[in-house]
């Protein structure tokens, strides 16, 4: 049996509206990894906010410019390896 693994990438330019729309039409088409590039980002108090969506898990880097984050579908199991670093 094979299972299909089904993934969204897109660059969304660091526009809220366009983070959340990605997400929701994730949701509503059974997406279960979201990859966006340029997510909407905000810091306050010297803390990252991002979008989330209660459907899935994020996953992100902690560097000074956060220009990615990953979605993943919380009926999926998943965790986060940190990358030996630097590169």
């Amino acid at each position: 049996m094979t299972e299909t693994l089904t993934v969204l990438q897109l660059n969304c330019q660091n526009s809220g509206p366009v983070t959340d729309k990605a997400l929701q039409t994730a949701f509503e088409q059974g997406v279960q990894v979201v990859a966006l590039q340029k997510p909407w980002t905000c810091v306050r108090d010297g803390r990252w906010l991002l979008k989330l969506h209660p459907s899935y898990r994020l996953y992100t880097t902690t560097d000074a410019k956060l220009r990615y984050a990953t979605y993943v579908s919380q009926a999926l199991t998943s965790t986060y390896v940190s990358p030996p670093g630097p590169y």
